[in-house]
């Protein structure tokens, strides 16, 4: 049988309904026993405690009523005695199966025996005496009072022992409930336990197994199987993830020999690339070369249109190299590891403004640097970050009367900032792909190179960047870096 996870858990479950079931018919039960008990005691003795001292007043209300009528001399009323004998007698023969029948018996023969000495002594007495046998007669009729006293009070009394005992039975049923509740309820409670331990041991044991082998498949160990032991929802699971590790591998094997194939191609791309740029550069200085010859040497004999061909051949060629050099260093900032350290970005940026500075003696920029800008990075690509940056910063507001640049940060987050001509956020998504350029080459100089080295420089950092920007109210760019204190 296949005991599944969801089996066992309804096992427990209706385990402990049924013993939840069986604990309450137990209560009912002793209660119901005990209950039967007090019932029996309520029955059998409380009736006596009443019956006794009714009894006893209805004989001396019957004595009285007798010895009234002979006092009045009324044989009617002495007549009427015989009634309240019989309602008497009535009581007796309906007194409760409590009562001793034997000793019941004897009280009513007591009572008809008395009532009749009674009578015929008060008989007597109202026809004018008792003559000789008088005194015999009430003699007698004493005694039987007497003994009809003692019967009552024999027949209708309380036997402590018995209600003692009636007692203690209740008693000991109660505690013997309170026992055999307390018994079963530990016995099912340790079975209950018993069970949900095994049944706990084995789910974490099955737990444990697949935490060990997920943590293998994390790790990249596709060989290795999850062994779970059983037949249920967690070894279903672990089948699951043995056969997602065998795609797995089958997908790894394919995506290493893709990765070959990739570095392959990238190798070959960047030969080429090396091989390209360092051949062009050849032909682009012997035409920029011959131009420049070509103008000095017969610049006088060239008219207006062939000294402006002249220029444009030789600003192309000028450009084509720039583009070259560009194209070499974004290649080999996407080579290049990165060699962690602090940095402080602050001197670095009051580094390249210095620079920018001494090229451009004529422009008046405000600068404004904060201080204390750290990161961790790689020095030597932070700075072609602020080259490029800075650099644009300064290009960018070469027609703003009043330039000013800003470098700051918060926190994790650094921005370069200036006043320059901006650009239209509708066209946000070409900033940082290679070649394409938001302003004209007549405008601004450049090769649309600088902002994609930022971002993938950026991003081998760990790190995001972005702009805001609007037409003629400059530009803001944002780069997040790891700071100094954060694990390399």
């Amino acid at each position: 049988m296949r005991w599944t996870l969801r089996g066992r858990l309804r096992l427990i479950l209706g385990l402990t309904g049924a013993c939840l079931g069986a604990l309450a018919l137990l209560d009912v039960a002793m209660e119901r026993q005990v209950e039967h008990q007090l019932v029996t005691i309520e029955q059998s003795y409380l009736p006596l405690s009443e019956l006794g001292p009714a009894v006893e007043s209805q004989l001396g209300t019957l004595r009285h009523a007798l010895q009234d009528a002979v006092a009045a001399e009324d044989a009617e009323e002495l007549a009427a005695t015989a009634a309240r004998r019989d309602r008497l007698l009535a009581e007796l023969d309906h007194a409760p199966p409590v009562v001793d029948p034997a000793a019941l018996r004897t009280t009513r023969a007591l009572l008809v025996t008395w009532y009749e000495h009674a009578r015929a002594v008060s008989e007597g007495l109202l026809s004018g005496g008792l003559g000789e046998q008088g005194v015999t007669r009430v003699a007698a009729m004493q005694a039987e009072q007497a003994r009809l006293g003692r019967a009552v009070r024999d027949t209708f009394s309380l036997d402590r022992r018995k209600l003692t005992a009636a007692f203690e039975a209740t008693r000991h049923a109660r505690t013997t409930a309170f026992d055999v509740r307390l018994s079963v309820h530990i016995a099912l409670l340790l079975g209950v336990a018993l069970l949900s331990i095994g049944i706990g041991r084995r789910a974490v044991r099955s737990l444990h197994d697949l935490t060990e082998g997920f943590s293998r498949l994390g790790r990249g160990d596709f060989d290795d199987p999850v062994q779970v032991s059983g037949e249920d929802e967690l070894s279903e699971i672990a089948q699951q993830a043995n056969r997602m590790a065998a795609e797995l591998r089958e997908l790894d094997a394919g995506l290493r020999e893709k990765q070959r194939e990739l570095e392959h191609a990238n190798s070959e791309l960047e030969a080429f690339s090396y091989s390209v740029s360092h051949d062009l550069r050849a032909p682009l200085r012997a035409i920029d070369g011959f131009s420049q010859a070509l103008l000095e040497d017969l610049g006088d004999r060239l008219d207006a249109t062939g000294g402006h061909h002249l220029t444009r051949v030789r600003a192309g060629a000028q450009r084509m190299g720039q583009l070259i050099d560009d194209l070499l260093a974004l290649s080999r900032v996407t080579r290049a590891g990165v060699k962690r350290e602090s940095v402080d970005l602050s001197a670095l940026s009051a580094l390249v403004v210095a620079e920018l500075e001494r090229a451009h003696p004529e422009r008046k920029v405000a600068v404004t640097i904060a201080e204390g800008l750290r990161a961790s990075g790689d020095a030597r690509m932070l700075r072609i970050v602020l080259d490029n940056l800075l650099g644009n910063a300064w290009k960018f507001t070469a027609r703003t009367a009043a330039p000013r640049i800003e470098v700051g940060g918060d926190g994790r987050e650094l921005f370069v900032r200036d006043n320059g001509a901006g650009f239209d956020m509708a066209f946000a998504g070409k900033l940082f792909a290679p070649f394409q350029r938001l302003h004209s080459t007549e405008e601004f100089a450049g090769t649309g190179i600088g902002l994609a080295t930022v971002q993938r420089i950026i991003h081998r950092h760990g790190g995001t960047v972005r702009a805001d920007s609007a037409p003629g109210q400059g530009a803001t760019f944002r780069f997040t870096l790891p700071s100094a204190e954060e694990p390399k």
